[in-house]
């Protein structure tokens, strides 16, 4: 999704059902349903909303090649509708002077979603990336952060439809929450709100077990490839997709009960791989690993992470460290300048480059350099690794 959205057509649809009642009423999310749900918005969404329908034909015309970093395969994607995305402003006075364009009152009046969980719309991405790639936003405004105050975090999901509910709907007015923030109202609920949100690892296992053997979930860190780090949101892609996902894991760094931690190939990327039995096994796993980043003083800022559920392995989280969004070359003028604003999915194996130029002289070892720029220095890799071993 990008920034230009908020200037689009209001959406003149229902508003979202919000309440534990509303959402018994929809269809039950067995995986099933759920597979039936997700072809049906795409059916609708790439047939009626021109938009989309023109975002997943270019799709099919996409120039791609296949370049090695250390042997290590990758592709490289010419996409010129990425250039918003690549190009857009994330600091604080550009965030607050445009609209927010992940909320539903802003979303162009075509646009359908799926609601999942009671608290997420699944909504198709107009200018994709892969096949079948969708954004997956709250209902609420509230930043995009993972690690947060876990106090009281299963009851509020209990009180807040933790159920799997979905429905296809309209995506409408903002919501009186919406509406007490931009009026510059005191929200008493807003930590209620924080809390749900602040440890999402168990959202996003949730998500993926809802998608499992079809989807990876994504997630972008807000200085580290969120286009919108002002509204906290996953995305979605075919699994299969992205190269990371195909490599093999080294030895686990720790083990325990229902899961492991492993190294996965340490050049050009710093990445660790979760895997867990239960989402609770998962959860502990990201806690250890969180206590371990605040020691090294990384944030979650700092971090894209892709989480897949399948019946044979269960749920696996990589977690990509980062040092920064843009490398340098981003910033330079003229002949110097190389266009790349890498995210998650470029983090994963795919290169997306929306200008030709950049394009045609990419290379294994220029991408090399560039990944290596925004990962984590090894000297924090290697201190937070021993940190996990104690």
């Amino acid at each position: 999704m990008d920034e230009d959205r908020g200037k689009k057509k209001k959406n003149s649809g229902k508003e979202l059902p919000n309440s534990r009642g509303n959402l018994e009423t929809g269809i039950k999310g067995s995986r099933n349903s759920i597979k039936e749900l997700m072809d049906a918005l795409w059916r609708e969404q790439t047939t009626n909303w021109p938009l989309m329908k023109k975002g997943y034909a270019d799709l099919q015309q996409l120039l791609t090649k296949d370049i090695s970093v250390n042997h290590i395969p990758f592709k490289a994607q010419h996409n010129p509708a990425r250039i918003v995305s690549s190009t857009a402003k994330t600091d604080r006075e550009s965030i607050a002077a445009r609209p927010c364009f992940l909320c539903r009152h802003n979303l162009p009046a075509e646009q359908k979603g799926l609601l999942l969980l009671g608290r997420y719309i699944v909504l198709t991405n107009p200018f994709p990336i892969v096949e079948r790639h969708f954004v997956i936003p709250s209902i609420d405004h509230i930043p995009q952060r993972l690690m947060g105050d876990e106090k009281d975090n299963g009851a509020k999901r209990e009180q807040n439809g933790g159920q799997n509910s979905s429905q296809i709907l309209n995506c409408g007015k903002q919501s009186r929450r919406q509406n007490s923030r931009q009026n510059g109202e005191e929200n008493e609920n807003e930590n209620d709100h924080q809390i749900l949100i602040g440890n999402s690892i168990e959202d996003m296992a949730r998500l993926a077990e809802l998608f499992s053997e079809l989807l990876d979930i994504y997630f972008n860190g807000a200085t580290c490839g969120a286009s919108a780090p002002d509204h906290f949101h996953f995305q979605a892609g075919p699994q299969g997709a992205l190269p990371l996902m195909e490599q093999h894991p080294k030895a686990p760094i720790i083990e325990r009960d229902g899961g492991s931690i492993r190294l996965m190939e340490e050049q050009p990327r710093t990445i660790l791989l979760l895997q867990a039995n239960s989402i609770s096994a998962l959860c502990s796993l990201w806690s250890l690993l969180t206590e371990g980043l605040k020691e090294i003083e990384v944030s979650d800022d700092q971090l894209n992470l892709v989480l897949r559920h399948t019946e044979a392995k269960k749920w696996q989280l990589w977690v990509i460290l980062r040092s920064k969004h843009r490398p340098e070359c981003y910033f330079r003028e003229g002949d110097e300048q190389f266009l790349c604003s890498p995210g998650v999915i470029d983090m994963s194996g795919i290169a997306v480059l929306p200008r030709p130029e950049d394009y045609s002289r990419i290379t294994g070892t220029i991408w090399m350099q560039l990944m290596e720029e925004v990962s984590l220095p090894a000297d924090k890799f290697h201190r937070l690794i021993e940190l996990l071993k104690r």
